[in-house]
C-alpha cells in the first residue's frame, strides 16, 4: 500500500492541534476554568482534522472536473 502524503499530513497536524489544545486546556485547567485538557483536546484536533479533509476533498474534486485524474 502506497504512503499518501495528504494522510501524512492531515495527522501530523492533527497532533499538533491536540499538543497545542493539551496546553491551552492545561493553564485553564490549572486555572480552575471549565472546559479543561480534554475539551480542548477533543476540539482543536476535530478542527485540524476536518480541515486537512477539505483540503484533500476540494484537491481531488478539482482533479476530477479538470480531467487530471
Amino acid at each position: 500500500m502506497p504512503v499518501d502524503f495528504a494522510e501524512l499530513k492531515i495527522l501530523g497536524l492533527v497532533t499538533l492541534a491536540m499538543l497545542l489544545g493539551a496546553l491551552i486546556g492545561f493553564e485553564r485547567g490549572s486555572a480552575g476554568k471549565p472546559a479543561g485538557l480534554r475539551t480542548h483536546i477533543l476540539v482543536a484536533s476535530a478542527s485540524a482534522f476536518l480541515v486537512g479533509i477539505t483540503d484533500v476533498i476540494v484537491i481531488h474534486s478539482s482533479r476530477r472536473v479538470t480531467g487530471r485524474e
